[in-house]
C-alpha cells in the first residue's frame, strides 16, 4: 500500500477499496497507524494526512462484503476519526507472568526444557514482561545455540537466554539479580557469571553472596 512516490499510496488505497467492494473477503492492515495516523501531528507532511483523509472516504463509501480489521502497538498514533469507523475495538494486552513461562517452555526443544526442569529454574521470575511473539523469540534463539553449539547445560541456556532479552529490560535489576542468582546456584563461579552477564565481578558477587 506505501508508495514512495507522490500520491501513490491514497491511490493504492482507492484500488483495494473498489476491489472489497465487489468480492467478499477479510481486508486487513497490519501496522495502522502508517496509513491511520493523527492529522493534528504537524511534524507529518501533507501526502501523509491526504492518505489518511482517503482512507477515511473509503471507509465511509464503500459497500463491503466483507470484514475490514485494523491492528497497530501504537493506539495513541491513531487519528480519532478513523477510530469511530470501527464498530469493535479489542485492546490486546501482555501476557501475564504464568502465561510467559507457558509460551516460553512450550516453544522450547525438549532437551532444553529439560534441563531447565532438573535445575528447577523459575523462569516465570525472570522472564522480563514482553508480548507473547518477543518470548517465543527468545526461546528460538536458545533452541538455536543449543543446536549450533550442539550443548544442552543450564550454563549455555542461560547466557543465550540473558542475550536474547531487549537491552532495556536486561538491565533491570530484578531479571537481572535473578538470572545471577540462577548461575550461582548450578555452581558456576562468580567470574564466570561476570563475563556471561557482562557485569563486573564485584556487582555480581554483592548479588549473589
Amino acid at each position: 500500500v506505501i508508495s514512495s512516490y507522490l500520491g501513490k499510496t491514497w491511490k493504492n488505497l482507492k484500488d483495494i477499496f473498489s476491489l472489497i467492494g465487489k468480492h467478499e473477503c477479510v481486508l486487513f492492515f497490519d501496522e495502522l497507524d502508517a496509513i491511520g495516523k493523527n492529522r493534528n501531528d504537524n511534524q507529518e507532511l501533507w501526502e501523509l494526512k491526504r492518505v489518511v483523509t482517503v482512507f477515511l472516504q473509503n471507509l465511509d463509501i464503500t459497500d463491503t462484503k466483507g470484514l475490514i480489521i485494523g491492528a497497530t502497538n501504537h493506539p495513541d498514533m491513531i487519528d480519532l476519526a478513523l477510530w469511530r469507523r470501527f464498530d469493535t475495538i479489542l485492546s490486546i494486552k501482555s501476557p501475564t507472568s504464568s502465561e510467559r513461562k507457558k509460551i516460553f517452555t512450550e516453544a522450547l526443544l525438549p532437551k532444553a526444557l529439560e534441563t531447565l526442569e532438573e535445575s528447577k529454574i523459575d523462569f516465570q521470575g525472570i522472564l522480563p514482561e514482553l508480548t507473547g511473539s518477543y518470548i517465543k523469540k527468545i526461546a528460538d534463539c536458545i533452541n538455536r545455540m543449543c543446536i549450533i553449539e550442539d550443548d544442552y547445560s543450564v550454563i549455555l541456556i542461560l547466557k543465550a537466554f540473558f542475550e536474547s532479552i531487549p537491552n532495556e529490560k536486561r538491565k533491570t535489576n530484578t531479571t537481572h539479580k535473578a538470572i545471577a542468582k540462577q548461575l550461582h546456584k548450578n555452581n558456576l563461579d562468580v567470574k564466570d557469571i561476570s563475563k556471561i552477564l557482562s557485569t563486573p565481578y564485584t556487582t555480581i558477587r554483592g548479588r549473589v553472596l
